[in-house]
C-alpha cells in the first residue's frame, strides 16, 4: 500500500463516524501508530500539538459490527453462519471494479455497505448513502 492509499484508508475510517461514534478512546501518548487494549489507532495531526484520535478496528472487530446480519434459522433456532458471512463478502469484492490494495479497506467498505448503507466516493472523501 502507497502513501496515498494508506491516507485514503485513514480518511476512509475517521469519517466512518457510525463506527468512530460507538467507541471509547483510551488516552495515550503521540505517536504515529498505537496499540492498547487490544485495539488499534492512529493519530492526525489536526493542528499544532493537537491530535486527533482515530479508532482503526481489526477484520474480526469489523466483521462482529455485521455479524447478526448473517444468522440462519433452523426450526426457530438462530445459528451464526460465518460462511454465509464470507460468502457475501467473497460476493462483495468480485463485485469491485478495483484491485484490492487493502483487505482492510474492502472489511470497512463492506461493513459500511452492509451495516449503515453508505459506498465510500474517492472524489468526495466522504462516505455517501446509497
Amino acid at each position: 500500500m502507497d502513501m496515498a492509499q494508506e491516507n485514503e484508508l485513514v480518511k476512509m475510517h475517521e469519517t466512518a463516524v457510525e463506527i468512530q461514534s460507538g467507541h471509547k478512546f483510551p488516552l495515550f501518548a503521540q505517536a504515529k501508530m498505537f496499540y492498547t487494549d487490544g485495539n488499534t489507532y492512529t493519530g492526525k495531526m489536526i493542528a499544532p500539538n493537537t491530535i486527533k484520535i482515530i479508532w482503526v478496528p481489526t477484520q474480526r472487530q469489523l466483521q462482529y459490527m455485521v455479524a447478526n446480519k448473517f444468522l440462519d434459522y433452523i426450526h426457530d433456532v438462530k445459528f451464526d453462519s460465518t460462511i454465509s458471512m464470507v460468502n457475501a463478502f467473497h460476493k462483495f469484492c468480485n463485485d469491485r471494479n478495483e484491485d484490492c490494495f487493502s483487505i482492510d479497506r474492502y472489511w470497512l467498505e463492506f461493513v459500511m455497505e452492509m451495516k449503515h448503507q453508505k459506498k465510500w466516493s474517492s472524489d468526495r472523501q466522504d462516505w455517501i448513502k446509497i
